[in-house]
């Protein structure tokens, strides 16, 4: 039976965020100090690197409520069975593909308009009512479909609708609102990516003292500073795919060690993790683990 992520983690399904967070570290130091047996008894270490990756995999998808969400719901229906009808198949597994965002925008709409604005996905669609309109500017039988609250009594007819005059004094509430929404989040992205300043040194410090000098040391001040990867990317002007390999460990997917060496010094002047001698050091034991895996 394939190990899932919950018991990877040694988790139950209910298990908070901290909880996963914290058996997740608690799984890595375990790692660690088994990669570093290895390495002193010259084993293969291939086994341990294939685990460290299985657990970052899950701690990626369980920190992650939407990957989470997803996860969950398809666990949920592997572990029951798939029904053999689409339609109930789409009804167990839709609602954890409505992305967030999604369900957001259509809130907006709907306070935005009078439009009747309907769930991102509902179990059934309802039955448009259809009859036969006869028209000689369509072929004989054709069918359209009519909404229940729109009476057709004759047959429509081909007409030139006159185009809407443009009144700046008659700009509805709905545009006024879209606009005031608009501007905060137009100064927001100008701004750029803002991280959490918050933490501690000390707190900083542990960090290091715990995962020394290694990607999921990189990962974890990031996360404590409440900064994506995708914003930590435009703070530093590096590829998003690089800073993910960085954060893995993952030295065969990185360039020449000249490129990770300038990318740690922006990395940790981007989230304002170290000074001074620091600096080096964590960049001269990350790159001495480096060469060591690439030959």
């Amino acid at each position: 039976m394939p190990v899932g992520f919950y018991e990877l983690l040694q988790l139950a399904p209910e298990a908070s965020p901290d909880a996963v967070r914290a058996a997740w570290q608690d799984q890595v130091a375990q790692v660690v100090r088994r990669m570093r047996t290895a390495e002193a008894k010259k084993l293969d270490r291939a086994p341990i690197e294939a685990r460290r990756l299985s657990l970052n995999e899950a701690y990626a998808v369980l920190s992650d409520p939407v990957r989470r969400r997803r996860y969950d719901r398809f666990r949920a229906v592997s572990r029951d069975g798939l029904p053999t009808d689409p339609d109930e198949l789409w009804r167990i597994a839709g609602p954890s593909l409505v992305d967030p965002g999604a369900a957001a925008a259509v809130e907006v709409i709907r306070s935005l308009t009078d439009l009747k604005v309907g769930p991102p996905f509902t179990d059934a669609a309802p039955a448009a009512s259809t009859r036969e309109v006869t028209n000689p500017g369509f072929p004989a039988g054709a069918a359209f479909a009519a909404s229940p609250s729109v009476q057709i009594d004759e047959p429509p007819s081909i007409s030139v609708m006159p185009a809407p005059s443009i009144a700046i004094a008659s700009e509805n509430t709905a545009s006024r609102q879209a606009a005031k929404l608009a501007k905060p989040a137009a100064a927001a992205a100008k701004a750029g990516p803002v991280i959490d300043k918050s933490v501690s040194a000390e707190a900083l410090a542990r960090l290091f003292d715990q995962y020394g000098p290694t990607g999921a040391c990189l990962r974890a001040i990031r996360e404590v500073r409440r900064i994506s990867l995708a914003d930590l990317s435009a703070i530093t002007r590096i590829s998003q795919r690089f800073l993910d390999a960085m954060e893995r460990d993952a030295f065969t997917e990185l360039p020449g060690s000249t490129f990770v060496r300038g990318y740690l010094k922006m990395v940790i002047r981007g989230l304002e993790a170290l000074d001074g001698s620091e600096v080096d050091e964590f960049i001269e034991g990350y790159m001495s683990r480096f060469h060591r895996a690439r030959g």
